[in-house]
């Protein structure tokens, strides 16, 4: 095997994204070596000696041609880049032996020129990328990425109209090979690539940029080596040539592995549908780069230079050989890109949990402050179990030699024994920091599923996009202008104040987030199980916070004059804290299928909510307070009751109390309330995939009549005093007692009528039949169709509108994070 071969076939196995070296950054048995236990560092530091004497005869040689030539520069070159990136790291000082090769490629660079001299043109084109006035003069393109047109040709317009399309559309671009983004330290290596064209030389410290400029862009296409190295190698010594021209500026390193990352979710996301849910499912690199941002070359926009996985891949390993990125952060990276994956025995979550812990508790400075570790972070929680994340967030265990100071007996038990007592677990302090920077996150994913297809996607991430790269993504007033925005566009009445950084710094609060975080992120990855979760730990931290007693218990304690004065005014308060923490969204056109039809669908608007409570004042007496739990039904959908349904696999509760005897009173008032209200609701025939809009239809209506009609005739046959059974107030005229000691009893033996018309009549109006999501059609800029307007048909209302209940409880969870006291002053709750 020749020195090329040999040093080409390390550069493959270090980089590529399979490569086991990463875990114990030792080379395997090479031919001719009998080490099997060699460092790379020490491989070149044993080999450099007879390497150059094999070099000084190879270009002493009056017969040496241009192909040999080609050779020894891709072997050279590539000892140099090692050289210089193990000099730079720091992490071995092979500076003699880089300025060595430097010297010699010089030389046999300028050689070469000479006789195959570098077209002056493209060298020229190479600089003008770097965006200056006249070049955008002399080529005043750009694509309109933006709306549903996106094969529009290319238009030619003024400066002005060019600027205004690239603050509207954000995705602006120039047409244009190859792309570099205008930074002083890009500009001041492009500036004397010339020189180096010419002459072979140039500045030490330009020197590893100009060199894999040379031997890697595209456009000038430097012949590759032909003795015995195979494609995948050449691609290999590629990347770690892009890897040492960076890495004389970590900032300028950092950028371009996190830009990836991020650049890659912002085209995942925008492709997302229910067969792609993972990186490792789909996606080839070329595809990913020829739709993405991260080329556009453009000051606001994503730029880097890695083009594949396995560019992203190669780096991370470099950097882990010279320590610069530990390898807790390289697989947390790896397992989100379907690279690295637990050993056959353990699920991800036991295999993983420690490698995410740490990136938890300390990262390298490559994605410190950066946005492509924290994104990683996010998408990595839907592979952890609940309790292996929420361990993320624990102090370190500290020993305690003085635990049983006061206990002289267990002490010396444990000292005989060597039983170790350990600090009780507490969450690191900034816990509640890195929760907020994966809110960003969370909302991202959730903006771009409030959009359906590639450039509606596109479109309403772009100002997420700045964000990211203006570095303000993980400031509190940047999260709280993305989620208030995200609540406003759902009619809410009341947004977001406060986020993690406001709560106070205790177990509970922390919990909470953590969950919440937890909970979303495997929404947004799995399914709607995941909001039932959420709510479910809502429930819990409401009736901890918040005490509210159910009617019911209340009133009996009221009457039993268990509750002081005190206490009355400060369950009045909790119930006013819910009320304003549950404040609804609205949701304008809520359509249900009809039960018993094909093709006929209501619609109305109405609000949701989690808790029926937050509409109730538990202190109403009786008859109030049921009726107007059944009027408010109507009007709102409550998720409490659905996740009861979806947990329980059962019916809706409020509808199977109605046919109770003891609950004739609201029986009553229920059918009479929905009879005078059932006009509200608007009526859809639907063809194919359109709905047209039909005059009232009096299906729910007669039904209604039918059945009030039999209350009214049996309430008076009871009670012969009464002649209405409402007065013009709309007031029962029947006593509550009354009607609940004998009617209900009586009315249920006697009625002869279908009670299963009437449920479904209830579950239609009550909001619990199969719900269809109404997508309107959507136009272009020139009023063309793009889309026509078609449903969603879903058995679920916790699925049909998952995001928007989404959206809804982090704002609920949120609020609950805060202390009662911070409520109650933040709301201007005063008890009257």
């Amino acid at each position: 095997m020749s020195t090329i071969e040999t040093i080409a076939e390390i550069v493959y196995n270090i980089t590529n994204e399979h490569s086991s070296c990463i875990e114990t950054k030792y080379m395997w048995q090479l031919p001719g070596f009998d080490n099997e236990d060699l460092t790379l560092e020490e491989f070149i530091e044993q080999n450099i000696s007879y390497l150059q004497e094999q070099w000084e005869k190879k270009l002493s040689q009056d017969s040496l041609t241009v192909e040999h030539a080609i050779n020894i520069i891709w072997e050279m070159a590539t000892y140099y880049f090692l050289c210089h990136i193990f000099t730079v790291s720091p992490k071995k000082d092979f500076s003699n032996v880089e300025a060595y090769l430097r010297t010699k490629l010089s030389s046999i660079l300028k050689r070469l020129f000479k006789k195959y001299p570098i077209p002056t043109e493209w060298i020229d084109w190479q600089y003008k990328q770097l965006l200056h006035d006249e070049f955008l003069k002399r080529y005043p393109y750009y694509y309109d990425s933006y709306g549903f047109h996106p094969n529009e040709r290319i238009k030619e317009v003024d400066k002005e109209t060019r600027r205004k399309m690239k603050e509207e559309a954000f995705e602006y671009t120039l047409a244009k090979a190859t792309p570099c983004i205008k930074s002083a330290w890009l500009d001041e290596r492009l500036k004397s690539f010339k020189t180096f064209a010419e002459t072979g030389e140039s500045d030490e410290n330009f020197f590893p940029y100009h060199l894999y400029l040379l031997l890697t862009v595209p456009d000038f296409s430097f012949p590759k080596a032909t003795a015995g190295v195979r494609e995948n190698e050449i691609k290999a010594i590629k990347q770690l040539a892009s890897f040492a021209a960076y890495i004389d500026n970590i900032e300028e390193l950092s950028d371009n592995i996190n830009n990836f990352i991020v650049d890659y979710f912002f085209y995942f996301v925008r492709n997302e549908h229910s067969a792609r849910k993972e990186f490792d499912y789909w996606g080839d690199s070329s595809t990913h780069i020829a739709n993405s941002c991260a080329h556009q070359n453009e000051k606001g926009d994503l730029y880097t230079k890695l083009e594949s996985i396995s560019d992203l891949a190669a780096w991370l390993q470099l950097a882990n050989f010279l320590d610069i990125v530990p390898i807790d952060e390289i697989y947390i990276v790896y397992r989100c890109f379907g690279l690295r994956y637990s050993n056959y025995f353990l699920p991800d979550t036991a295999f993983f949990s420690n490698y995410y812990r740490n990136t938890i508790k300390r990262q390298s400075r490559i994605f410190k402050g950066k946005a492509g570790l924290a994104l990683c972070q996010y998408w990595f929680m839907h592979l952890l179990s609940y309790n292996d994340f929420k361990d993320c967030f624990y102090e370190d265990e500290q020993i305690l030699t003085d635990a049983f100071a006061d206990d002289h007996e267990m002490q010396a038990k444990c000292e005989e024994l060597g039983i170790q007592a350990i600090k009780p677990k507490a969450f690191q302090k900034d816990s509640l920091n890195i929760l907020q920077q994966h809110l960003f996150f969370v909302l991202y994913h959730l903006t771009a599923r409030t959009e359906e297809g590639f450039y509606p996607r596109k479109f309403v991430l772009a100002p997420l996009m700045k964000k990211i790269v203006d570095g303000s993504w993980c400031k509190k007033e940047t999260i709280l202008e993305i989620y208030n925005e995200l609540l406003c566009k759902r009619n809410s009445p009341t947004k977001l104040n406060w986020l993690f950084d406001n709560l106070e710094n205790s177990t509970e609060p922390t919990c909470a987030a953590i969950t919440l975080i937890y909970n979303m992120a495997n929404f947004l990855h799995k399914d709607s199980d995941y909001l039932v979760k959420e709510i479910n730990y809502i429930k819990e931290d409401v009736d901890s916070k918040l005490n509210i007693p159910e009617h019911v218990k209340l009133k009996k304690k009221l009457n039993d004059g268990k509750y002081s004065e005190a206490k009355q005014k400060e369950i009045q308060n909790n119930q006013k804290i819910l009320s304003c923490i549950d404040s609804g969204l609205t949701i304008p056109v809520f359509m249900q299928k009809v039960p018993n039809f094909k093709n006929l669908y209501i619609s109305r608007p109405i609000s949701m909510k989690v808790f029926l409570d937050s509409d109730c004042d538990a202190f109403k007496e009786d008859d109030v307070f049921f009726r107007t739990q059944y009027k408010n039904l109507f009007k709102n959908k409550y998720l409490y009751f659905d996740r009861n349904i979806a947990t329980h696999y059962a019916t809706f509760s409020k509808i199977d109390d109605l046919f109770k005897p003891n609950n004739f009173a609201d029986f009553l008032t229920a059918i009479y309330d929905l009879k005078e209200n059932c006009n509200d609701i608007n009526f859809h025939i639907r063809e194919d995939v359109k709905f047209s809009g039909l005059d009232q239809i009096p299906y729910f209506k007669n039904i209604l009549n039918k059945w009030f009609a039999k209350l009214d005739v049996f309430c008076k046959s009871q009670d012969g005093n009464i002649t209405e059974l409402f007065d013009s107030e709309h007031k029962c005229t029947i006593e509550r007692n009354k009607l609940r000691n004998k009617f209900g009893e009586e009315f249920w033996k006697s009625c002869n009528l279908d009670k299963k018309q009437l449920t479904d009549c209830l579950n239609a109006l009550y909001g619990n039949t199969p719900i269809f999501r109404l997508h309107r059609e959507q136009k272009d800029e020139k009023g063309n169709i793009v889309s026509a307007s078609y449903g969603d048909h879903e058995s679920e209302f916790l699925n049909a509108y998952s995001t928007d209940i989404a959206i809804y409880l982090i704002k609920i969870a949120i609020e609950l994070m805060q202390t009662k006291e911070t409520s109650i002053k933040y709301f201007n709750i005063t008890c009257e």
